[in-house]
């Protein structure tokens, strides 16, 4: 348990050897990057071209309900947000007041 097997190329998501695969849940893959879920203990894995989601160690994805594909980016849903605007670069998102 704990692995996975990835192809293509490398740069875009295709090498994952050093990559963890324990407690994975779901695996979303985009245009240029690959994102693993552990949503049990809110982590994820990033992998691929860093400009396009593969470099996610700065979000907190404690309370993601969702991540989507959005062509060249990953939009993730997080419990407390309402909105979210995208360009073909950043995504913004708008939390609500509690």
């Amino acid at each position: 348990l704990g692995q996975a097997v990835c192809w293509g190329s490398a740069d875009l998501g295709g090498e994952c050897s050093g990559i963890d695969f324990r407690d994975v849940t779901e695996i979303y893959g985009g245009e240029s990057a690959v994102v693993a879920l552990k949503k049990d203990l809110g982590e994820t894995v990033c992998w691929g071209k860093s400009h396009f989601g593969g470099m996610c160690s700065r979000i907190d994805f404690h309370d993601v309900t969702a991540i989507s594909n959005t062509g060249g980016l990953f939009l993730i849903n997080f419990q407390g947000f309402t909105t979210y605007y995208g360009s073909p670069g950043a995504l913004v998102a708008l939390k609500k007041d509690l």
